[in-house]
């Protein structure tokens, strides 16, 4: 059973260990001008590009959250986190390279997976009802996960398909690849009944061994997944913003 924890000021994070946070976007935990003012100058551009002012206040929640939370366990300010950038646009910070994260938001939620000196993903959806998971699945997921989503009850699947999106998702983002990344060349598991695995990924037999996956309940209407190189000795969950 997961618990979910009062934020930290200074979390402590061990070698082995992977940090969970869920922040709620809809009302952050701190005003709407401090995280502003954390941003820097593109980031600033960036939010005032967007057209309706619910995306740009959500905008500049998850990213101001994002560098406060850095921020506590590089032990400097926010405003003084300095992002690069891969390729594929996967964040790192330049000054402490060590410090391994992810970041994912979906509706008025975020979460963030912290670790040290080891590739890290992490993934949440809401879950729709309505949304046509099979026909996706079925041009994009591997055969195995097709023919098990299609084993589930028609009422089961949403929630599976999300299920499977969010770790196949949280793994694409994990190897820095995004969906360049062809989703059928590796296989999750789904069900309800299963715990969360990477099964194989092809032309890497020892790939199932190499990664730790787990779910985590960032709230009923969501599917969550992390996903980091083994081995993971310990996880912590932090929620700021959100009740438990």
């Amino acid at each position: 059973m997961i618990s979910w924890q009062a934020p930290p000021a200074r979390p402590a994070l061990l070698p082995h260990q992977v940090h969970v946070w869920r922040v709620s976007l809809q009302r952050p935990p701190l005003p709407a001008d401090m995280l502003w003012g954390v941003l820097d100058k593109a980031e600033r551009q960036r939010a005032q590009r967007y057209r309706f002012e619910r995306d740009r206040r959500r905008f500049v929640a998850a990213r101001g959250m994002l560098r406060v939370i850095l921020a506590r366990y590089a032990g400097i300010a926010p405003a003084a986190i300095h992002f690069d950038y891969s390729d594929h646009g996967k964040p790192s910070l330049s000054d402490f390279p060590e410090l391994a994260f992810n970041a994912s938001d979906s509706g008025d939620l975020m979460a963030l997976g912290v670790a040290l000196n080891r590739l890290l993903g992490v993934d949440i959806e809401r879950v729709r009802d309505d949304f046509g998971g099979l026909e996706i699945a079925e041009r994009f997921f591997s055969p195995a996960e097709i023919a098990s989503l299609r084993s589930l009850p028609p009422q089961a699947r949403p929630r599976a398909f999300f299920r499977c999106w969010t770790r196949k998702e949280a793994f694409i983002k994990a190897i820095g690849e995004g969906l360049s990344y062809p989703l059928h060349q590796f296989e999750v598991t789904l069900k309800p009944d299963e715990p969360a695995r990477l099964l194989r990924v092809v032309g890497e037999p020892d790939a199932a061994r190499r990664w730790f996956l787990t779910d985590f309940p960032v709230h009923p209407d969501y599917e969550g997944a992390v996903i980091a190189e083994a081995p993971v000795a310990d996880m912590a969950y932090f929620s700021w913003g959100i009740g438990d």
